[in-house]
């Protein structure tokens, strides 16, 4: 009987060590097979709605930059946090975000997305490409074919600076959020839900020609900074575009003035000369404040000519941009 029970303990305690060592006790490590290592992405939440906050990148009004936009993004059950995010810079500009504008053709839907050895492949659908606005225009609407002809290539160079930046903001976006990652956009021009490769000047991308679009990380470059900001601001004021110019003056600065209706505005900028030229030297952020120092030369009223060097042009933040103090530019013309 007694011989009978040690048998029986001795075959427990063989079988407890054989699945100990096949589990990992006694610290042994099961190595995972190098050939599968690259396993699809699975968040353990997938199938369940959620929020996430996240920068949106969108247009800067009427200019060639991208504004970040914090912002929050319903991701729904079973979709990709990626997909979220671009459906939100799609269907366009969150609530309460001002001075910004979405990029995208009406009608614009994503047909899929999927990473590939770190990549994240983005297919649109064909309307991505829609040229309506150059196709809507009639030569019988304008008093001369030079004009027609002028406002088609206003409308070409629209057209193309919106596809630019329509990528990079989804570009920007996804790897601002995950620094290192690129992003590969693709076009579904069939309508079969399967995406090409597009050719660079497609999406209005000039020093690429000729080259087919390959994967993009961040680009910086067509970020927006104070200083900018500040060369728009100069830009509109000195080619007499002051409503684009009234768009980038703060609503009212660190020293409690605010900016004067929009009449009053251009009605002041124009008597208080003509802003020549200028060259930025620097960005400066002092504490609290910020300011961007430049090199202008401004034609007062009496035609005597008004060198500042190194003027100082302060920006109160307002929400998610910088935006020039009207006293600030006041002071200048004035100079």
């Amino acid at each position: 009987m007694a011989s009978r029970i040690i048998r029986i303990i001795s075959l427990t305690l063989s079988m407890l060590l054989a699945v100990c060592c096949m589990t990992g006790c006694f610290g042994k490590m099961i190595v995972q097979d190098e050939e599968h290592a690259e396993l699809p992405d699975v968040d353990p939440e997938d199938g369940v709605e959620k929020t996430v906050a996240v920068k949106l990148y969108y247009r800067l009004t009427n200019e060639e930059y991208l504004a970040g936009v914090e912002s929050s993004v319903t991701v729904r059950a079973g979709e990709r946090t990626e997909t979220a995010v671009i459906r939100a810079l799609i269907e366009g500009v969150p609530p309460l975000a001002s001075n910004v504008s979405a990029l995208f053709p009406s009608g614009t839907s994503i047909e899929n997305t999927y990473y590939e050895k770190g990549i994240l492949y983005v297919t649109l659908s064909k309307e991505v490409l829609d040229d309506s606005m150059i196709a809507s225009l009639k030569e019988e609407d304008y008093q001369s074919p030079e004009d027609y002809q002028q406002a088609a290539d206003e409308a070409t160079r629209e057209m193309y600076l919106r596809r630019r930046l329509g990528v990079l903001s989804i570009v920007n976006t996804i790897a601002g959020s995950d620094e290192g990652s690129r992003v590969q956009i693709m076009v579904d021009n069939e309508g079969s839900g399967t995406g090409s490769r597009m050719p660079y000047e497609t999406f209005g991308f000039e020093k690429r020609q000729g080259e087919i679009m390959e994967p993009m990380g961040f680009d910086e470059s067509v970020v927006v900074t104070p200083e900018k900001v500040v060369g728009c601001l100069f830009e509109r004021i000195a080619n007499g575009q002051y409503d684009m110019a009234y768009a980038l003056v703060a609503e009212s600065d660190y020293y409690g003035i605010t900016k004067p209706a929009y009449a009053d505005f251009e009605a002041e900028m124009e008597a208080l000369g003509r802003l020549e030229s200028y060259e930025m030297t620097g960005t400066v952020n002092d504490g609290d404040r910020t300011y961007v120092t430049a090199d202008v030369r401004i034609a007062a009223p009496g035609g005597t000519m008004k060198n500042i060097i190194k003027a100082r042009i302060h920006l109160e933040k307002e929400g998610d941009l910088y935006k020039v103090y009207y006293s600030s530019l006041q002071a200048l013309m004035e100079s």
